[in-house]
């Protein structure tokens, strides 16, 4: 049985993302380095083996590390016991709930922005959209992959705590993956029975994708006239949200 996403948003959320041992934010530039680490082995023959508990990928059984300490941890079996890594994790989760605690509700959220902002496009959404209806890049996408990512690994940071950013942010998102909705969309061929045509082009070598010109006039028109509308929607919401940041989060901006 695999790691459950559950317990992989407990343990990198209640860790704050960082290494139990050495405190290391395991997410460097775009590179995730972080490893669930077993506390008693997967096999018995591993460390810290046990062959009356095999294969346990419980979030009790898990420690977040880094693969330096990784190494380190299952190298000194003797040093690093079922007992001591235990503690470990229990000290490390401990000192980020009090750290958290400690922090002011406005502090988080700026937490959160800095984290977004740093691994998102943001800035690029108004260029990208703004080849539409004709066509828009397949970066347009990155925005919503990473806030994926991100509400995994940092649950703790959902939903902002000031209700207006989370109603600024909310009005955002949803003119945003209401625009990139359209392109998941088909429409049946008027003369290939049992067939459909697709809306928009496969992407092309500098991953863009076209609004299908082979469409039927009516659908040509329907569809060009909804990529107006939800590209207009979109930096509506954008630029409320920017400029909201802008006014009471300048550190983010």
């Amino acid at each position: 049985m695999s790691i459950s996403n559950p317990d992989i948003k407990r343990l990198y959320a209640l860790s704050a993302g960082r290494c139990n041992l050495c405190n290391l934010l395991l997410f460097q530039e775009d590179i995730h380095i972080g490893e669930m680490a077993h506390i008693i082995a997967k096999n018995p023959s591993g460390a810290r083996g046990n062959y009356k508990q095999t294969n346990d990928n419980s979030y009790e059984n898990l420690i977040l590390l880094c693969p330096n300490c990784h190494t380190i941890v299952d190298k000194n079996p003797n040093k690093y016991t079922v007992t001591e890594l235990k503690n470990i994790k229990h000290s490390h989760e401990l000192s980020i709930q009090q750290s958290i605690s400690n922090k002011n509700e406005r502090e988080n959220d700026i937490d959160a922005l800095n984290i977004l902002m740093k691994y998102w496009n943001f800035y690029d959404l108004l260029v990208l959209v703004d080849t539409l209806p004709e066509y828009i890049n397949l970066n347009i996408y990155n925005t919503y992959e990473v806030f994926k990512n991100f509400e995994i690994l940092f649950p703790q940071y959902r939903p902002f705590y000031n209700t207006n950013l989370e109603n600024y942010f909310t009005s955002f998102w949803k003119a945003y993956v209401d625009l990139l909705n359209v392109f998941y969309e088909q429409i049946k061929h008027p003369e290939i029975s049992n067939a459909s045509m697709q809306v928009f082009t496969q992407a092309d070598l500098n991953s863009n994708i076209w609004l299908n010109k082979q469409l039927p006039r009516n659908e040509y028109e329907k569809y060009y006239s909804k990529l107006i509308n939800y590209r207009e929607e979109f930096e509506y919401s954008y630029i409320k949200f920017l400029n909201f940041l802008k006014k009471y989060y300048s550190e983010v901006i």
